[in-house]
């Protein structure tokens, strides 16, 4: 009672002097740097599993990684490579918490414009900042958190020219949003929501400078022009070889995984929509997914005596959210979750919401005052935030992780010159490939994504890169690594990772542990 006493005086203070000005602030900077601080304190120290080693070593070389290329993204990790701080992945795993920072910020202010309420705003970035999925890509070399911060900024953008009608918020809008489609794709989700939300507010103005709103979008789509520019020159890494139009566009539009959309069963779709609906309980809490409903209810029952402006902003909230959650549950990976973070930004909206709701709903029918409002509002604000802290804090706990380093060290290690590695499985290959690429810089070793042998331009760039090596031709099936193996390895050490059997073709060979590899040796060759 002596501390709320204390802070009583002080909350009331504060709102009737110029300090709330600073108090907002000060707040809206904590928006950025408590997230930071803890993504600092869990951050990966250097390569991690999955897409990471790919990135990494595509950020570092200016390669080309799997589709879409992520243009933007690698350019924007190649400047934070030259950061004098740990090691090339520990850089680009410090971009990824960087960005997540700032979209937790830019939530906080786009909270504060529907809530007006600094508390509530708050809240809606600290449960985003929080939230397993959104938390663990912040720690990792990736491109979801600058999807998020580009989401959120697009969507700022359009509240900034709601309030002001200055048509330069919206000409930035159709440029960022060009840029944010050079980082990852999924920001489409946005464009149906855009339209409405623009034509219901003003109709005439989105006819109007549709032109000019266009040409604004392809001018951010310029970061494209790096994968031909660059495939040209033969990278190191050069996935699908976009070098030509129809070989650009195949990889720009993702067809290599056209077979995973939209092809789930119907059984499946309504198994994703369930996981979807127990993960928001664990991504913001029992609390958080309560408050999220009551932030949607609490548009839904103001739409009527607020006029069409709201209308509009709730339809651009629902929209991407809808967008989001219906390609997701239709894209048949198995590690889709970071799928599902543009519909978490938008919880996590819905959130602020419906605190600011509540708390408006409390001190109408109870009129409570100001200065009571406060303790509750942050007990709600912060309680359910930072008991996901603690709860998931040692699942994403990223800062003691070396696992993926420890087996690309030990694999080059164990590696003799001239060295041919098959390998079946993402996250081995492309960590092998940091390792390659970044760290040791072997050009006489050849690493095989047994998967990739299927594609043409996947020989190409292996006869380019190891033109020693006795390359065949292009097959979906074990009967190409098969001739691989003994078309070169006479001349060259062989080695295969496979975490689980060998393949039934290596059987008449000898297998011989080399860390985490098998070296590959003639049947009649002695121990």
């Amino acid at each position: 009672m002596k501390l709320f006493s204390f802070i009583a005086p002080l909350y009331k203070r504060a709102l009737k002097s110029k300090a709330l000005s600073n108090y907002q602030k000060i707040v809206s900077s904590l928006a950025f740097l408590l997230p930071f601080s803890i993504y600092l304190l869990t951050l990966a120290p250097t390569v991690t599993w999955r897409d990471s080693g790919e990135f990494i070593a595509a950020c570092y070389t200016l390669g080309i990684p799997h589709p879409t290329g992520y243009p933007l993204y690698v350019l924007l990790g190649k400047l934070f490579t030259f950061l004098p701080l740990g090691d090339f992945a520990y850089r680009l795993n410090l971009m990824s918490a960087f960005f997540a920072a700032i979209t937790c910020f830019l939530v906080y202010h786009i909270a504060y414009h529907f809530t007006k309420k600094v508390v509530p705003a708050f809240g809606s970035a600290l449960f985003l900042a929080f939230s397993f999925t959104f938390w663990s890509q912040a720690l990792i070399a990736e491109v979801y958190s600058l999807n998020a911060l580009f989401l959120s900024l697009l969507i700022l953008l359009l509240i900034k020219w709601l309030k002001s009608k200055k048509k330069s918020f919206l000409y930035l809008f159709a440029l960022i949003l060009g840029l944010s489609f050079a980082n990852h794709a999924s920001t489409i989700f946005i464009v149906p929501a855009a339209l409405v939300f623009i034509g219901l507010v003003d109709f005439k103005t989105l006819l109007k400078k549709t032109p000019i709103l266009f040409g604004l979008f392809l001018l951010g789509l310029s970061p494209y022009l790096y994968l031909p520019i660059r495939s040209a020159q033969n990278p190191p890494l050069d996935w699908g070889n976009p070098e030509t139009l129809q070989q650009f566009f195949f990889h720009v539009s993702a067809a290599q995984y056209r077979n995973l959309m939209f092809s789930a069963s119907s059984a499946h779709l309504l198994g994703q929509l369930n996981q979807f609906r127990m993960a928001i309980g664990n991504e913001f809490t029992i609390v958080g997914s309560f408050l999220g409903i009551i932030g949607i209810m609490s548009f839904i029952a103001l739409k009527k005596e607020q006029p069409k402006k709201l209308v509009g902003k709730f339809l651009l909230l629902i929209l991407i959210f809808l967008a989001d959650l219906i390609y997701t549950i239709n894209f048949y990976i198995p590690d889709g979750q970071p799928f599902y973070i543009p519909s978490y930004v938008i919880f996590a909206l819905f959130i602020g919401s419906g605190i600011a709701f509540l708390l408006d709903l409390a001190g109408t029918l109870f009129s409570f005052k100001k200065a009571v409002i406060f303790p509750i509002s942050a007990l709600l604000c912060l309680g359910p935030p930072l008991y996901a802290l603690t709860r998931h804090y040692s699942y994403v706990d990223l800062s003691d992780f070396y696992e993926a380093s420890e087996y690309g060290e030990s694999a080059f290690q164990n590696m003799e010159d001239n060295a041919l590695v098959f390998t079946s499985y993402d996250g081995p290959t492309f960590v092998l490939w940091y390792f390659q690429h970044v760290v040791t810089k072997r050009k006489d070793v050849t690493i095989i994504s047994m998967p990739l042998l299927r594609y043409e331009w996947y020989l190409e760039n292996i006869k380019i890169s190891s033109p020693q090596l006795n390359i065949l031709e292009p097959q979906a099936n074990r009967s190409l690594v098969s001739k691989l193996v003994a078309a070169n390895l006479a001349n060259h050490p062989v080695y295969f990772f496979f975490p689980e059997e060998p393949p039934s073709f290596l059987q008449k060979y000898k297998l011989l542990k080399a860390g985490p590899l098998h070296r590959i040796l003639p049947s009649s060759a002695e121990e």
